[in-house]
């Protein structure tokens, strides 16, 4: 991120999150930048995954680009956030979704849709769910049967001599 004051790019780690609308700075990190001067907007209050109470009342403009990948230089609009944010900077869905060139988004199809199994396919998952079932009920018998050795005075093996 820019500091004009400064004349200096300043880095911090960015969370990209669709799931808030809008971007996010922390105002320690805000500091950092030396900004002037800040828009005062409605207040909005969220609540974070930890269930804190997150409250915004002004907003700032800052050029910014990435430091991978596309350097393009925009100028956004960021909420403030307290000091004590979990984050330092947000990029919220507005901008991820609607800026050309922050996210990709490819048209190839990575999951596919579910086929039906043909009837090789099913007897082998038929054989290997019960291997799995076999296996199971044999580990179950082995544990079984060494908390009953144990309880009846017997040692188990690489039990050291005098010991129950």
């Amino acid at each position: 991120m820019y500091s004009a004051t400064e004349d200096k790019w300043h880095p911090f780690p960015a969370t990209l999150d669709t799931g808030t609308l809008d971007n996010w700075i922390c105002e320690s990190s805000l500091a950092t930048l030396a900004l002037g001067e800040r828009i005062q907007t409605s207040e909005a209050i969220f609540i974070d995954f930890g269930g804190k109470t997150v409250k915004s009342t002004e907003m700032v403009e800052i050029p910014w680009c990435a430091a991978q990948g596309n350097r393009k230089l925009r100028t956004s609009k960021f909420r403030i956030a307290n000091k004590c944010a979990p984050f330092d900077v947000v990029l919220g869905s507005h901008l991820l979704l609607n800026e050309e060139g922050i996210l990709k988004f490819d048209k190839t199809v990575w999951v596919l849709a579910k086929k039906n199994a043909t009837e090789e396919e099913k007897e082998y998952m038929k054989r290997e769910r019960e291997k799995a079932v076999e296996e199971s009920k044999r580990l179950a018998q082995r544990k079984v049967n060494q908390t009953s050795n144990t309880a009846s005075g017997q040692r188990s093996v690489g039990q050291a001599p005098g010991r129950k």
